[in-house]
């Protein structure tokens, strides 16, 4: 029997995402998906889900709910403001709701905070996703945010084991990021001046980041010429005209014509999903066997939830 969350107040920017919508790129659907795609895995995994799993995905001000029946909730994120009914509950581990009870989540920490159902957020798929691109206007519920008086489908589910994340798993907020990066496809574009300063320079996120990506002031580059459009892996920094880098998330367009001086390693890419106006990022120049070693490591933990959780 599938039942239905309502969604009482949405909060700031809230959507339903999972891991992305791949293999579509070609045809112009991006792959959207979390801007934190680490505590959506931790999320899933202290409910049970399959890490594929929908989950709500709220960004500064998350969303007032109203749950239909029991169920086993998992809010994660860094130090998430969350209640039920009132009452303060913990974060970054299993909390059992009752039918009626009311999840609000007026704060999420840093930028995001993700809340996972056991059984999943079972709206339609699109495209082998429900994620929700925004830009696209596909997926979620309509393609966009979420609104008051929306219903979001789960699924009856019993009680499991309750679970909290080990301490190594627990998010902190890093308001001072060092995101370890690649030397990017258009790297030898750059003058050796350009990169000491992409390497060498603390910028700051400004207002008008969002889930396509972070654009960051600091020292302003020299951009080479525009190349033709080509596709944006995400954690690209790309120099645009300005010199003042942008660094793509997973809800960036398909293509861009920007020079891309690096590439972000994939262990770092979910702080730069927590990352708010006003906090630092600096890059630090890896090589890529470095990248891709650390990559398969860091996967194959986060995967495993006998490494990423503890019995509460």
């Amino acid at each position: 029997m599938t039942e239905a969350i309502e969604v009482l107040r949405p909060g700031a920017r809230t959507a339903v995402q999972d891991l992305g919508r791949f293999g579509y790129q070609h045809l112009g659907f991006g792959a959207s998906g979390a801007a934190d795609q680490r505590s959506l895995v931790l999320a899933n995994q202290l409910v049970g889900n399959d890490v594929r799993a929908a989950v709500i995905e709220a960004t500064v001000q998350g969303p007032r709910l109203r749950f239909p029946i029991q169920c086993q909730v998992a809010i994660v994120g860094c130090d998430p403001m969350a209640a039920v009914n009132g009452e303060a509950v913990r974060s970054n581990q299993t909390i059992l709701v009752m039918a009626g009870d009311i999840l609000d989540l007026p704060r999420t920490g840093a930028a995001r905070a993700y809340i996972a159902v056991a059984g999943g957020i079972l709206v339609t798929p699109i495209l082998g996703s429900r994620s929700t691109d925004l830009v696209g206007g596909i997926g979620g519920v309509d393609g966009r945010s979420l609104r008051a008086g929306d219903l979001l489908p789960i699924a009856q589910r019993l009680p499991l084991r309750p679970w909290t994340l080990q301490p190594r798993w627990m998010p902190r907020k890093r308001s001072d990021l060092i995101a370890r990066a690649v030397a990017g496809p258009q790297a030898d574009m750059f003058s050796a001046d350009s990169m000491a300063g992409l390497f060498g320079s603390r910028f700051v996120v400004q207002p008008g980041s969002d889930s396509m990506g972070l654009r960051l002031d600091g020292p302003a580059l020299q951009p080479p010429s525009q190349i033709l459009s080509e596709g944006q892996p995400a954690g690209s920094v790309e120099i645009p005209p300005s010199g003042l880098p942008i660094v793509l998330l997973p809800g960036r367009q398909t293509v861009g014509g920007y020079a891309k001086a690096a590439v972000v390693s994939r262990v770092d890419l979910p702080d730069l999903g927590q990352l708010m106006p006003g906090d630092s990022i600096s890059f630090e120049l890896v090589g890529l066997d470095q990248a891709v070693e650390a990559g398969r490591q860091w996967m194959d933990e986060l995967f495993d939830p006998s490494r990423t959780l503890a019995s509460l």
